[in-house]
């Protein structure tokens, strides 16, 4: 046996001899050097004064949601922070993901006709239709594209019949084209800020509870 596995059996040992005398010392050590209770209320915090760019909050929420054990915070940052495919953006993309906007069988160039380009679509001639479109960026590039809106005012996001399914009978592989006006991502970003609030919080309120237990014990 080589020093490094002897100084791990050893302390393997001493850990099994502290938690004897003082159970669950592994995680109440941990919990009282890096407080996560504090760390989240902190962040909540800071989100919900808006002091920080929501994809930092997202980012600095990993480590806490690791730390704390909420399977629920880390899969939220963890979609956000990625983004989705657009074979997922129908089926699995959650409603607050979703931006007012239109749909074609066309795709459009937009560029200074925006404002015409704005009237064809709401007057819906048939070539448009109004559509909840799935934002599946990552928060950081709708971040990107509302500190940007100068250059542009409008995206399209593009997806299949089949993803899509704007009407019956299309072939699958038919092109459908979706366009979102830019300030329409300041609403996404304001319900994404949301759904993170409502993940601290519930965070904050179980940490709160395993500490209250901690204490009991």
């Amino acid at each position: 046996m080589g020093v490094q596995q002897i100084f791990w059996a050893v302390a393997d040992g001493c850990w099994w001899l502290v938690e004897r005398i003082w159970p669950n010392a592994r995680r109440r050590m941990r919990t009282l050097f890096t407080n996560p209770r504090r760390q989240l209320a902190s962040l909540l915090e800071e989100v919900q004064a808006e002091k920080v760019p929501l994809s930092q909050a997202i980012l600095r929420a990993v480590p806490l949601a690791h730390l704390v054990g909420d399977n629920e915070l880390e899969s939220f940052c963890d979609s956000e922070l990625q983004g989705w495919s657009s074979r997922d953006a129908f089926n699995l993309m959650p409603q607050y993901r979703r931006a007012n906007g239109y749909g074609s069988l066309a795709e459009v160039q937009h560029g200074d006709n925006h404002d015409d380009l704005m009237l064809q679509m709401q007057a819906r001639d048939g070539q448009f239709w109004h559509a909840q479109v799935p934002v599946v960026w990552p928060v950081r590039m709708i971040e990107s594209h509302v500190t940007d809106s100068q250059k542009t005012a409008m995206a399209t996001f593009r997806f299949t019949a089949a993803e899509a399914k704007p009407h019956a009978g299309l072939p699958a592989d038919t092109p459908v084209f979706e366009y979102v006006e830019i300030a329409e991502f300041r609403q996404v970003l304001r319900s994404i800020g949301n759904e993170l609030i409502m993940h601290l919080e519930r965070a904050s309120v179980g940490q709160t509870v395993i500490d209250q237990r901690a204490r009991d014990r």
